[in-house]
């Protein structure tokens, strides 16, 4: 059996026989595995019996601990919020080309409010469930708080200005003569039906 060498030339492994040179090789793998640490278990599990005869006591443990590879869960992570991003990206330049598209007043008030505001819920959803996984998995805060940055972006200043541009819209069309304290009054109505829509369903 060849025993390792760290300087070994493998020009210098020409000069043997086949054989001998692949019994050398498996012997250099085989050590450098003997020196790498072992990896430890992501799941352990540990049995036994605890009696104590004085206090007569006597119980029987099962205890399961999961660990987490955080290597592996980061670059899962990164991943992740790379492909979030391209889809929030996506969705903000879908969001200003309907803004384009739906400036005239005809065409603004055939927009569903509800439609809009339903979306509007699940992105805060989003935003509001990746901040607590910021707060919760402190190694991966930057790739979530990409994410919640982004649908924040989403649904604070496109889509609740969205609405507002439909309200807006339907009280042109209606020709319902309001001042500007009426039409704020209604944009601050709806932005609290947004957030009671909100906590009913992070509630539920």
């Amino acid at each position: 059996v060849g025993v390792f060498n760290p300087y070994w030339n493998i020009a210098q492994s020409a000069k043997l026989k086949q054989s001998q040179y692949l019994l050398v090789m498996k012997s250099q793998l085989d050590f450098l595995e003997e020196q790498q640490p072992p990896k430890e278990a992501l799941v352990m599990t540990m049995t036994g019996d605890i009696a104590s005869d004085n206090c007569d006591f006597r119980s029987f443990v099962n205890v399961t601990a999961m660990r987490t590879n955080w290597e592996h869960t980061t670059a899962k992570a990164i991943n992740y919020s790379f492909y979030m991003m391209l889809t929030c990206l996506t969705q903000i330049v879908i969001l200003l080309r309907q803004l384009l598209h739906t400036q005239s007043q005809s065409v603004a008030t055939n927009v569903s409010l509800i439609c809009i505001g339903w979306q509007t819920v699940l992105d805060a959803i989003m935003c509001i469930s990746h901040i607590f996984l910021c707060l919760v998995m402190q190694p991966l805060f930057t790739a979530f708080a990409s994410v919640a940055f982004f649908k924040l972006l989403i649904f604070c200043v496109i889509e609740m200005k969205y609405m507002a541009i439909i309200l807006q819209a339907r009280n042109n069309a209606n020709n319902t003569n309001l001042t500007q304290e009426d039409l704020r009054r209604q944009v601050t109505l709806l932005h609290l039906k947004f957030y009671g829509a909100l906590m009913f369903a992070i509630v539920s």
